[in-house]
């Protein structure tokens, strides 16, 4: 199975290329969605996705649930543990077309973060620490917001240089400071709507056994 990166087209509106940054960026990101020095083990994406039909059919194609999205995940994971190879492609890119709304975006990345909880408690051995840093980041927003009450702006001047990266960062990419400006609300959106989609869903089920998806503990897929 080959894949390759997302890109955004000259023709996208200001909102959908600020978006395609903060889901691609090094400074958002960690670049592990458009960046090839940054994969160790790649698992591609339905937007990007090749794969030979045989073993499309022998595994029995993307998994037998209601969860959505991150069947493509699942589906990838479970190709790599029956031992297929994947390979990532850097110039087969594709130019993504994303959300056209901050409302939209944000219930998408919202249900990115409800599903990674489930998809790590079905494949503990995918669990990286980087999918908790938007919980830390809002944690840090918070803490910035009280301990500016009581002086101490320190915080506060560190979200507000790391917003000027981004700022610059995603002019100089889409040569727009209207862009870059736009990138910083999607970028916060991104973190945030994360943070509050992993925690949710990992509440509700350690604490009252709920699961969204009806995912764990069934059968995946048809074979």
């Amino acid at each position: 199975m080959f894949g390759g990166p997302d890109k955004a087209h000259h023709s996208f509106t200001d909102l959908q290329k600020a978006i395609n940054f903060s889901m691609t960026s090094l400074l958002t990101t960690g670049g592990i969605r458009g960046s090839k020095k940054s994969i160790d083990r790649y698992y591609p994406r339905s937007f990007n996705l090749g794969i030979k039909r045989a073993v499309f059919l022998k595994i029995g194609g993307f998994p037998l649930t209601k969860m959505h999205p991150g069947e493509d995940m699942v589906f990838g994971i479970e190709l790599i543990k029956r031992g297929y190879k994947t390979q990532y492609i850097h110039d087969a890119f594709v130019y993504h077309k994303r959300r056209t709304s901050f409302k939209q975006f944000f219930h998408q990345i919202r249900k990115f973060g409800k599903v990674r909880y489930y998809i790590t408690r079905m494949y503990p051995d995918t669990f990286k620490v980087t999918y908790l840093l938007p919980i830390g980041f809002a944690v840090f927003c918070i803490l910035a917001i009280v301990t500016s009450t009581f002086g101490w702006s320190i915080p506060i001047y560190i979200l507000m240089a790391y917003a000027f990266a981004i700022w610059i960062s995603a002019s100089i990419e889409n040569r727009s400071l209207t862009t870059g400006l736009i990138s910083v609300v999607t970028s916060f959106i991104q973190f945030w709507a994360y943070a509050i989609g992993i925690s949710t869903s990992s509440i509700r089920h350690l604490v009252s056994g709920k699961d969204e998806y009806d995912i764990l503990g069934t059968k995946l897929f048809s074979d």
